[in-house]
């Protein structure tokens, strides 16, 4: 999954170190990239609150464990409504949708689940929900939106769904329009190069200047860092000289000359 991604920000490649804790990572990036606070609000559907009932699991420890803090399981009218259009069928599941909290669709004539749960969330997931749901279809169209957590059972095991590639392109969209200039921060350049003065300096350039200052003196604070200058020429070994054979060393130079001269 990590190959097919390209260009994954920094804190989405911390996640997926430690396999562990991949899903709470993949929670708390959700948390943070979008700002959802505590209480956590989860949609949950008829078939998902079927199968936490068939796995007789405690859903509302789990999802609190996942998330860490406090959530309420919500479901909306037009759910209620079709669990109670089921009958026998889905009489446990109704009995159980019935003790979740009650959330405003907003909806005066009943829409299918899916389609109310999509209409919920909307575009930019202004509700700051998580959806829980076992529809294929429904998690396809979610991740296409890529603004919300999914929550689905894998046979008997609890998982939040991995994020979409939408997901990925939003922490992109979010990283460049940080390192970017705002529009605030442009029209007041173009104002002051119109007016001849000081260049306007962004903030984000001050916070920068400023690190490199608090750099710079703690360096001085903490002393010249002693540098190797070269080898100290006391415990160099000196060179070898080169050895004249004794016959030379006693060899006269003046008969030496007179044997060439004769």
């Amino acid at each position: 999954y990590q190959r097919r991604v390209h260009g994954e920000t920094k804190q989405i490649k911390i996640l997926y170190k430690m396999q562990g804790t991949s899903k709470k990572r993949i929670a708390l990036l959700y948390k943070t990239v979008f700002h959802i606070d505590p209480p956590y609000k989860v949609i949950v559907d008829g078939c998902f609150i079927h199968k936490y009932l068939q796995t007789q699991m405690n859903i509302q420890n789990k999802l609190e464990k996942y998330l860490d803090g406090k959530v309420h399981i919500v479901v909306t009218d037009c759910i209620l409504n079709e669990l109670k259009d089921l009958g026998e069928k889905t009489k446990g599941a109704y009995l159980a949708a019935k003790e979740h909290r009650k959330e405003k669709c907003g909806h005066s004539t009943r829409l299918s689940p899916d389609m109310c749960m999509l209409d919920c969330v909307g575009k930019k997931n202004k509700g700051k929900f998580f959806v829980a749901t076992q529809d294929r279809e429904l998690k396809r169209k979610l991740a296409a939106i890529g603004r919300v957590g999914v929550f689905s059972f894998h046979e008997v095991k609890l998982e939040l769904e991995k994020p979409s590639l939408k997901m990925h392109q939003i922490m992109k969209d979010k990283e460049k329009s940080q390192q970017s200039l705002t529009m605030e921060e442009k029209l007041e350049l173009k104002r002051v190069r119109k007016m001849n003065k000081e260049p306007y300096v962004p903030d984000s350039q001050k916070l920068a200047y400023k690190a490199q200052q608090d750099v710079y003196k703690l360096t001085l604070c903490m002393g010249k860092r002693r540098v190797a200058k070269g080898p100290n020429p006391m415990s160099c070994k000196k060179k070898a000289t080169e050895k004249i054979p004794r016959d030379k060393k006693t060899e006269n130079p003046k008969s030496s000359q007179q044997d060439s001269i004769i």
